[in-house]
């Protein structure tokens, strides 16, 4: 179970990924607010421009510990889903987050096609507006045989007619040999012409 949480293999369904995202946002927000609350008394008061001063500490402590664990298990449901959903993880992701990186630099310096200072242009909102659609309501694809399931390769159940490998010829040898030695005598030849009676 831990491993289906941790790693990035394996399939996630709509309302798993939905529940599990519901849960993980709700704990990153409580480890934000605990943060905030713990290093409450550094913060400064507010000077002469009437803004308070952030202690670093919080701030590196976002950077270094809450953005990678955040990242590392959004990106994580983010490829179970994907890969659930029939989309291989491994183009779709990189090229999601090449496209926001493009977005965001377009944004910045054409100003005037950003919907807001900071934030992006409209095919970028769109492009995220439908990537997380996709990612709620997109329906599972069917699991076939060679399929990635549950983090593990798996092939389909060996055909019985198909060369059975070295185990199962040993296995059928050992019963061709059994049969053998408890197969009951051959039926005595009916007596008829030619045969001297005795």
């Amino acid at each position: 179970m831990l491993h289906n949480v941790l790693g990035f293999g394996g399939r996630m369904g709509r309302l798993e990924y939905f529940l599990c995202s519901l849960v993980f946002a709700m704990l990153m927000l409580l480890v934000i607010v605990a943060l905030f609350f713990g290093f409450a008394p550094h913060f400064g008061a507010a000077g002469a421009g009437g803004r308070s001063s952030v202690p670093p500490g919080f701030i590196l402590t976002l950077l270094v510990v809450v953005l990678p664990v955040y990242l590392w298990f959004s990106l994580a449901f983010q490829a179970k889903r994907f890969r659930d959903m029939g989309w291989n993880p491994l183009y779709v992701l990189p090229g999601w987050i090449a496209a926001q990186v493009i977005d965001r630099f377009v944004a910045f310096a054409i100003p005037s096609l950003a919907l807001a200072p900071g934030t992006g242009t409209l095919v970028g909102t769109l492009l995220s507006l439908f990537m997380g659609c996709a990612l709620l309501f997109w329906p599972s694809a069917p699991s076939t045989a060679g399929d990635w399931d549950n983090g593990n390769y798996h092939w389909g159940s060996p055909d019985p007619d198909a060369d059975p490998g070295p185990g199962r010829a040993r296995e059928t040898t050992r019963a061709a040999r059994t049969a053998a030695a408890w197969s009951p005598p051959p039926a005595a030849a009916p007596s008829g012409f030619g045969r001297r009676g005795l």
